[in-house]
């Protein structure tokens, strides 16, 4: 009796899991054609659209003349730089960006931040290089100029000394005394 009370568990086991398998197969077949309803495309559609061929180069003429990515070199207007103004440099920290602009004219330089009025224009955004600064002609930019080299000195200085022009040098090794 015990032998067929452990068959009859196993057997029913085993049916409750082919049940439950044929259920989520049942339930997955369910919604993949419940959601599928996507209608294939028609042969001649797809047989009617043709690719875009592209253009005669000089279709492209203006793209080149412009040159949105040297503005200087190009015949596109670029950033200018505002006449009378010179930008010394820039300070950042966190959001807090000053920067020292000096009126050509004066010979005078002062500190400014965003939304300080300089030269006739407001200063519209500061940046690690340069100053945008916005006026009644549009924008304009400030950019930092690299320092000057230094102009050579007209006194001959002496040549270094190296080791070697020592007079009365001694031996890099140490006499043991």
């Amino acid at each position: 009796m015990g032998f067929v009370r452990r068959h009859r568990l196993v057997l029913e086991l085993a049916l409750l899991a082919l049940v439950a398998y044929l259920a989520g197969v049942g339930v997955t077949t369910g919604l993949d054609t419940a959601v599928d309803d996507v209608p294939p495309a028609p042969a001649e559609a797809a047989a009617a659209v043709t690719p875009h061929l592209p253009g005669s180069l000089a279709d492209y003429a203006l793209i080149a003349e412009r040159d949105l990515f040297n503005p200087a070199r190009g015949g596109g207007e670029g950033p200018r730089s505002h006449a009378g103004l010179r930008l010394w440099g820039v300070g950042l920290q966190g959001r807090e960006a000053r920067a020292v602009i000096e009126d050509s004219a004066t010979h005078r330089q002062e500190l400014y931040r965003v939304g300080d009025q300089v030269g006739g224009a407001r200063i519209a955004s500061i940046d690690w290089d340069r100053v945008t600064l916005e006026g009644d002609g549009g924008e304009e930019v400030l950019e930092l100029a690299p320092p000057a080299a230094p102009a050579p000195t007209t006194a001959s200085a002496a040549p270094p000394r190296t080791p070697s022009s020592w007079t009365g040098a001694r031996s890099p090794a140490r006499s043991t005394t």
